[in-house]
């Protein structure tokens, strides 16, 4: 399988939220992800946006922008 991902299903490979785990799980089972090159900043801004808003700890933050960079 092939499965596109937009930045807010990215977003749910790294917080929980509704949904979190069906983007997981489609995210484990696909053969190839694909995405478009704007996620990239899509994704980084929405971790900024987790932190800013109390959903996570400034380390916390680091650790996942640093997951989401290494993919």
């Amino acid at each position: 399988m092939i499965a596109y991902f937009d930045s807010s299903s990215i977003v749910k490979w790294f917080f929980d939220e509704p949904f979190t785990e069906l983007a997981r799980d489609i995210k484990n089972k696909a053969r190839i992800v694909v995405t478009s090159l704007l996620a990239f900043p899509e994704v980084l801004s929405a971790i900024n946006r987790a932190c800013k808003e109390g959903r996570c700890l400034e380390s916390e933050m680091e650790l996942v922008r640093n997951e989401f960079l290494r993919i």
